[in-house]
């Protein structure tokens, strides 16, 4: 059976994000980054082995992951309010800004992806957010109504989140089977700044409704604590399309229980 580890790191990437006039918008630096992938015997396997001699492995899986130790992203527009838009807050050294990892069981030949584990954590971090910047960055990333979820992944939202695993035989098609999906809880301190005027409270920009509904009620917000529920689920058949509807329905709901 065919061994494989790659192990890829950078030090630093920095990224200036300049609009037509041209004026600098954004720049962004991003530190410790490193990329892993692996494939051989399970951890499990090795662990056996190490207790019984000559054990014959029979379990192998891949495995994938990254991470981004540090990120700080600075607001380069003239005279904003906050000079930096986001970094961390104050962690322990060894936790990483941003990590995800991935672990495949290919063990066997099967008609689709057999995820053991999929888990994405983003350390604490502060968010710091003037209107007119809001309003250059929409303007910039033209940012318009998001397509209907229903007509991206051929079903309900409650289909899926409800839905029974389905049999083998229909796990064809692209599909995945996930063990364990685990996203840790997303822990902000918000400030923000608004204009006298404030922002159209019937824009269909979905960026600007979101920001306008959670600000509507103050003209500034100073380090306010915001923290998003994590998500978990076990054993599910989904399309990587209906994965990604099932996580933004997630936190679409803790965007609207934060605001109200």
């Amino acid at each position: 059976r065919k061994q494989l580890a790659l192990e890829l790191t950078c030090e630093s990437i920095r990224l200036s994000i300049i609009d037509e006039v041209p004026n600098e918008l954004l720049y962004v630096s991003l530190d410790g980054l490193a990329f892993s992938l692996s494939e051989g015997v399970a951890d499990a396997e090795l662990d056996a082995a190490s207790e019984v001699d000559q054990a014959v492995p029979t379990k192998y899986e891949q495995k994938l992951s990254f991470r981004i130790d540090h990120v700080q992203i600075d607001n380069q527009r003239y005279n904003t309010a906050f000079p930096v838009l986001l970094w961390p807050i104050s962690a322990e050294p060894d936790q990483p800004f941003f990590e995800i990892s991935l672990t495949r069981d290919v063990s066997l030949s099967r008609p689709f992806v057999y995820l053991t584990n999929v888990g994405l954590r983003l350390a604490p971090m502060n968010v710091r957010l003037d209107e007119e910047s809001v309003r250059a960055y929409v303007s910039f990333f033209d940012i318009v109504q998001l397509p209907d979820a229903e007509q991206r992944s051929g079903g309900t939202i409650d289909e899926f989140e409800h839905a029974s695993l389905m049999p083998l035989a229909e796990g064809r098609g692209g599909k995945m089977f996930v063990e364990t999906l685990s996203v840790s809880r997303v822990q902000l301190r918000v400030s923000v700044k608004r204009s006298a005027s404030g922002f159209d409270h019937f824009s269909l920009n979905p960026l600007l409704t979101v920001f306008n509904t959670l600000t509507m009620l103050l003209i500034n917000i100073d380090d306010a604590p915001v923290s998003f529920r994590p998500l978990h689920r076990k054993s599910f058949f989904c399309l990587a399309a209906e994965l990604e509807q099932f996580a933004m329905r997630h936190y679409r709901s803790e965007v609207w229980r934060v605001a109200l």
